[in-house]
């Protein structure tokens, strides 16, 4: 929010790059899909000759959007799914008395 807040204009990288790089180690390691995910869409809209769109807030609160809905499902679905697995095989391997 204090991203939201502090965006000054029309073009104020600083504050998108700050939030950027918060949000990449906040998700990180699914955050780098996302991070790819934006690298690949530029690419493709450059291929076609479409601009990318302009840094805007509405452009902000999506990427953050993005970021929040895979580090949503790495650390709430993801990685408490693995850590049972991990439990129940380790139970499994336990001598039965």
């Amino acid at each position: 929010m204090a991203a939201l807040r502090g965006y000054r204009g029309n073009s104020d990288w600083q504050v998108e790059e700050g939030l950027f790089a918060e949000m990449i180690v906040l998700g990180f390691p699914s955050s780098l899909l996302v991070m790819g995910g934006l690298m690949v869409a530029g690419f493709v809209f450059q291929r076609f000759g479409t601009n990318l769109p302009s840094p805007s807030q509405h452009e902000m609160i999506a990427c953050w959007f993005a970021f929040v809905a895979v580090g949503c499902i790495q650390w709430f679905l993801i990685v408490p799914y693995l850590f049972r697995r991990w439990r129940r095989k380790q139970v499994a391997s336990l001598p039965h008395a």
